[in-house]
C-alpha cells in the first residue's frame, strides 16, 4: 500500500463529461493504496487500541463479531474504515472491475438497502456519491459491458 503512487481523487469534471448512455458501461476503481478486508474479529478495533495514541481502551471482546473494512493510505498514515453491509457490497463490486450498469442491476432493490429474499440488496446510485466523498474511489475508465 504505501509503495502506490499518490492519487488525487476521481476526476469529477472528467465523469461529467461522460455521456449519459455511456454510465451503465462506467467500471470505478479503488485507490491503489487500498485493499478490501472481511475477518471474523474486530481487527479495526484491536488495531486501534494498538496505536501509539490509543488511550487506555476497553477489553475487546473477540466474540463480539467481525468486520468488513477498507484500509487505505491516507498520507503517510493507514485507515481503516468500517464498511456497512451495503458499501462492503459496491466495493467488492468495484474492486472485481463489475460495471455500474451491472451492480445497479444486480445490487439495485430500489432502495439503499433492504432485504430480499433472505439477502441484504443494494442502490448503487444512491451510495456512489457516499463512497466518491469519502475518497474510496479513485478513477473510472468507461468498459465495454
Amino acid at each position: 500500500m504505501f509503495n502506490a503512487p499518490d492519487e488525487n481523487g476521481l476526476d469529477l469534471t472528467a465523469l461529467s463529461r461522460v455521456a449519459p448512455e455511456q454510465w451503465e458501461h462506467l467500471v470505478f476503481q479503488l485507490p491503489q493504496a487500498s485493499a478490501l478486508l472481511a475477518s471474523a474479529y474486530p481487527v479495526d478495533l484491536i488495531w486501534a487500541a494498538n496505536q501509539p495514541d490509543a488511550t487506555d481502551p476497553e477489553p475487546i471482546d473477540l466474540d463480539q463479531g467481525g468486520a468488513t473494512l477498507l484500509t487505505r493510505r491516507d498520507g503517510v498514515n493507514t485507515r481503516m474504515e468500517r464498511l456497512d453491509a451495503g458499501a462492503w457490497q459496491l466495493l467488492q463490486g468495484f474492486a472485481a472491475r463489475t460495471s455500474f450498469g451491472k451492480l445497479c442491476s444486480e445490487l439495485d432493490p430500489g432502495s439503499n438497502s433492504l432485504e430480499v429474499e433472505g439477502q441484504l440488496r443494494v442502490d448503487a446510485a444512491v451510495l456512489l456519491p457516499m463512497v466518491v466523498a469519502r475518497g474510496w474511489v479513485s478513477g473510472f475508465e468507461v468498459g465495454c459491458s
